[in-house]
């Protein structure tokens, strides 16, 4: 191969990247501006119109006999006759299903040592529901606390669109330092901010596996049997390629906690950033084949929004382009992928300038944000080396801090 030929495969290349670099950084700055739309007017869904629907709240736990109080405190009130809280106390050492049948719920209880995930016990907990099917299935963490009205607002949702229905499900920081809060910021984006964008664009959204409801119709003969770190991501993914688009529903509110230790914050954002990093590469090609082939818009809009990587590795990506840009130039080569650099740099800090101003300002303030990006992305440097080097493939439960 001459050295023309290698320039210009080179050249080829670096266009793609940066072409596709561009798109994931524009795309979630189009899905805030989205969200920013006022909202579509819509008839108020009620439960007392006709005859009351039968609920079924599941609620995987493994070894959450302290957390699990509070939980149920905030679901047990938003229930009637007749409707059931089931919790899967799923591979427990300790009293788990004793105080969930204290309480007031029912309790199932799983021993599996081989199969473990989240996913093997919400199926269990199918299983359990299949000899008396209820018409709507709700699926809430055990360390998690639902708003007032969260169940009826995720119900009528679910009965309206009969489609997979996912609530704002927002993580609070563990304390006040600023590296807590930054998390916060980049999880608000993720789980709120693109979500509202996508409902009032009329597209789908992501599964966040808490705060989801489903019409029993659509698990009916679904198996959630499964150890994937992102079982949430998978399901809706599967749904979606049926046809059944999640939608976001903003108004019922689901809140939960970081843990506050740092050696189990490390492993649970290690889980969730490898599970997702796992389910781009192993998802994002059939969706874009399947949704060129069939034209369906939607599914494509869905797997673009999949396909945006974490916030601190969508930043990492950008940084280590403009230096390879810089680099280029100084070498001699064309101006434009530092061109492109900036443009990419602009975007990221309006979107993040407007998240902060439109949903944040009661959480951080821009000037912290700048000032502790640098130190936030080097903290997630070995998070991402992990993922080449030594992925993370088992589920593995962190610690909750209670009080």
């Amino acid at each position: 191969m001459t050295s023309t030929a290698i320039a210009t495969l080179a050249t080829t290349l670096g266009l793609v990247v940066t072409v596709l670099l561009l798109v994931l950084v524009a795309f979630p700055l189009v899905q805030t501006l989205w969200s920013l739309r006022a909202a579509r007017r819509s008839p108020p869904l009620s439960l007392t119109g006709g005859s009351r629907p039968r609920i079924a709240l599941l609620v995987p736990a493994h070894d959450e006999a302290i957390g699990l109080p509070s939980t149920l405190s905030s679901l047990l009130p938003q229930l009637a006759t007749g409707d059931r809280l089931v919790v899967i106390a799923d591979n427990c050492s300790d009293q788990t299903a004793d105080v969930a049948r204290a309480l007031g719920a029912e309790a199932v209880e799983r021993f599996d040592t081989t199969l473990r995930g989240k996913g093997y016990a919400l199926d269990h907990g199918l299983q359990h529901l299949r000899a008396d099917p209820p018409d709507v299935v709700l699926m809430f963490d055990a360390d998690c606390i639902a708003a007032p009205d969260c169940v009826r607002i995720l119900v009528d949702e679910a009965l309206a669109s009969r489609r997979p229905v996912q609530a704002r499900y927002l993580i609070r920081a563990s304390d006040d330092g600023a590296k807590a809060r930054i998390s916060e910021f980049a999880y608000r984006l993720r789980s709120w901010v693109r979500p509202l964008g996508m409902r009032r664009a009329g597209m789908p959204c992501q599964l966040m596996g808490c705060g989801m409801a489903f019409h029993w119709s659509l698990l009916e003969h679904l198996s959630l049997a499964s150890g994937h770190l992102t079982e949430d991501m998978l399901l809706g993914i599967t749904l979606a390629r049926r046809g059944l688009y999640p939608g976001f529903c903003n108004e019922a509110i689901v809140d939960s906690r970081f843990v506050a230790n740092a050696a189990d914050a490390v492993v649970q954002r290690t889980r969730w950033e490898h599970g997702a990093l796992a389910t781009i590469f192993a998802e994002l090609p059939s969706l874009l084949v399947r949704s060129a082939r069939t034209l369906d818009l939607r599914l494509f809009m869905m797997a673009l929004d999949l396909a945006v990587p974490p916030l601190a590795l969508l930043s990492s990506l950008v940084l280590t382009g403009g230096i390879v840009a810089v680099i280029v130039a100084l070498l001699g080569g064309p101006a434009w992928p530092f061109a492109a650099f900036v443009v990419a740099l602009c975007m990221q800090v309006a979107m993040v300038v407007i998240v902060q101003r439109s949903y944040a300002r009661d959480l951080i303030r821009l000037r912290e944000i700048f000032f502790e990006v640098p130190l936030y992305l080097m903290r997630k440097v070995p998070v991402y080396v992990r993922f080449i080097f030594k992925r993370q493939v088992e589920w593995v439960r962190t610690k909750r801090d209670v009080g």
